[in-house]
């Protein structure tokens, strides 16, 4: 289980780190290639959430419900707004051209 949470930990600051480049690169495949590595790094802090879940409450992982509500409800929009602002940027330089 260690090396799982230094995995996503790693993924997490490494998309954070390119998603904070993408601004600077003028290439739109690498800056949509960056937000998707970023919403992956928020999945995968939802996947462990819920395994440390299942693996410290057993069978009376209920309890834990609302937890993960917020916390998948958090990822799904930010995974939502980062598309929203990729497919309008996408726009903006298709009318520039």
């Amino acid at each position: 289980m260690e090396q799982i949470n230094r995995y996503t930990t790693f993924r997490i600051v490494m998309a954070s780190v390119n998603l904070k480049k993408r601004k600077s690169s003028p290439d739109c495949l690498v800056r949509l290639l960056r937000t998707v590595s970023f919403v992956d790094a928020l999945v995968a802090i939802l996947t462990l959430q819920n395994t440390l879940i299942m693996v410290s409450s057993g069978a009376d992982a209920g309890t834990m419900l609302p937890l993960t509500a917020v916390t998948g409800a958090a990822v799904w929009l930010a995974a939502f707004l980062l598309s929203v602002g990729a497919v309008a940027r996408g726009i903006r330089q298709l009318k520039e051209e």
